[in-house]
């Protein structure tokens, strides 16, 4: 008896010294992230964080904050937007190779559906001149004036003179 009542001193002491590193924000309901359980608004909070990062011109922690997103919650809402953010900001400092990885893990997410993936479509292709890849980025404008409603949309106009950049620089090499 003295035994078993020790055990479940032992056990309960335990439990009340482990205690406190049960996080109180804890559900089973959320998602579990590679690094922990999520906080309800964490994807939220880290967009946020990482806009108010990027308006201040703090490209470097703006990107840090969206790759903590993407790797936190990567089936939130937000992780798809911030993809889609990565790859611009890779594709703003000239860093093309890392801009369309990007664009293709987001491309992957929406699965080549909606208006998302004309926007996607059009960076790729931007990406892609930027590379000296000009024949698939003239493939890929090609391709997005066929989808194109009309080539006097905004998507159309984009693609017509992604186009032509594409042309452009395949006749100068």
């Amino acid at each position: 008896m003295t035994r078993l009542r020790n055990t479940l001193t032992l056990s309960a002491t335990l439990l009340v010294l482990a205690f406190p590193f049960f996080p109180a924000h804890a559900d089973e309901s959320l998602p579990a992230s590679a690094s922990g359980p999520v906080l309800p608004n964490e994807a939220e909070i880290l967009w946020s964080r990482a806009q108010e990062q990027q308006a201040a011109q703090k490209i470097e922690e703006a990107i840090q904050t969206l790759q903590r997103l993407v790797d936190r919650i990567p089936t939130h809402s937000r992780a798809l937007q911030a993809q889609v953010l990565l790859g611009r900001l890779e594709l703003e400092r000239g860093r093309a190779a890392e801009a369309l990885e990007w664009f293709r893990i987001a491309q992957n997410s929406l699965r080549g559906q909606g208006p998302g993936s004309r926007e996607l479509d059009l960076l790729r292709a931007r990406a892609y001149l930027l590379l000296g890849r000009n024949a698939e980025a003239l493939l890929l404008s090609e391709k997005m004036l066929r989808d194109a409603d009309s080539g006097k949309t905004t998507w159309g106009i984009d693609a017509q003179i992604t186009k032509t950049r594409a042309l452009f620089k395949l006749k100068q090499a």
